[in-house]
C-alpha cells in the first residue's frame, strides 16, 4: 500500500463528520499519519478506511467513552480490517512518559515503513496525539519542539499539547 501524502498548511480536514454537538475530523499531518479525534460512531470508522487507514494508535482509555460507543466502533474496525493498537493509552490530562513517546513513534515508523497509513486520536485530537504527531515531526525531520508545533498547527489548528505535555515532548527530543 502506499502512503497518503500530508495535506498542504492551510487545507480543511480531509475527514468532517457532524455529529450531534460534536464533529469527527482528520488531517493527514505527515506522509501516512493522520491526526484525528475520537472516533465514536461506526461511520467515523468508515470514513478512516476510506482515506487507507489501515492502523489507529488509540490513545483513550475504555473510560472515555460514553455508554454504548466503544461496542459499534470496535465492531467497525472488524468490518473494515483496520487494526486498533491500545499499547499507549494515557489518561486524559495526562503526564507523557518518554516511553510513551519512544513507543508510539516507533509503532508508527515502523507501519508506516511497512506502507500502512496511521491514524492518531485521544478524545479531542488536540493535546495528548498532537504531543505523538509532534514526536513524528521531530524525529523524521529534525524539528524543534516549537517548529514541530507551528507545523502541525498549520494543518490541524486545534493541535495544543498541554504544558505537561508539551515539557515531556521537550524533554524527549532533548534525549535524541
Amino acid at each position: 500500500m502506499t502512503l497518503h501524502p500530508a495535506q498542504p498548511p492551510g487545507s480543511p480536514p480531509v475527514i468532517d463528520i457532524p455529529t450531534g454537538h460534536r464533529r469527527f475530523t482528520g488531517h493527514w499531518v505527515a506522509d501516512g499519519l493522520m491526526l484525528t479525534n475520537l472516533p465514536f460512531e461506526a461511520e467515523h470508522v468508515e470514513a478512516l478506511g476510506c482515506e487507507g487507514v489501515d492502523l489507529v494508535l488509540n490513545m483513550c482509555e475504555d473510560l472515555e467513552y460514553w455508554d454504548g460507543q466503544r461496542e459499534p466502533v470496535e465492531a467497525a474496525y472488524a468490518a473494515t480490517g483496520i487494526e486498533e493498537d491500545r499499547a499507549c493509552q494515557v489518561q486524559d490530562l495526562g503526564e507523557h512518559p518518554l516511553e510513551l513517546l519512544d513507543t508510539a513513534t516507533r509503532l508508527i515508523d515502523e507501519a508506516n515503513a511497512s506502507g500502512r497509513n496511521v491514524a492518531v486520536h485521544c478524545r479531542g485530537g488536540i493535546e495528548r496525539s498532537a504531543a505523538v504527531v509532534a514526536a513524528v515531526l521531530i524525529r523524521r525531520q529534525g524539528l524543534s519542539v516549537d517548529a514541530a508545533l507551528r507545523h502541525l498547527r498549520t494543518i490541524a489548528p486545534q493541535a495544543s499539547p498541554l504544558a505537561h505535555q508539551r515539557t515531556a515532548l521537550e524533554r524527549w527530543a532533548a534525549s535524541r
